[in-house]
């Protein structure tokens, strides 16, 4: 039970005797702490006998030297 009522019968009579009311319910909603995922994607190469760079590709989802996730993308599109 909450804070006590400040009438002066209630603090007399036995708390057990008393039936307890449902007088209303609040809820908190809160979303855990996000921890950012950070992946490093290295690009190498290797140049060939014949002195051509053959060079490696990043995943197709990463378009530039820093690229947002689709996690990241909603859940700044959400927070507006």
């Amino acid at each position: 039970m909450g804070k006590e009522s400040t009438c002066k019968n209630f603090k007399n009579q036995q708390k057990q005797e008393l039936p307890e009311l449902l007088l209303e319910e609040r809820w908190s909603i809160d979303i855990p702490p996000v921890i950012p995922q950070l992946t490093k994607h290295r690009i190498v190469g290797k140049y060939c006998s014949c002195g051509c760079l053959a060079k490696g590709q990043a995943p197709s989802h990463v378009k530039g030297f820093v690229s947002y996730g689709s996690h990241l993308k909603a859940t700044v599109i959400s927070n507006r």
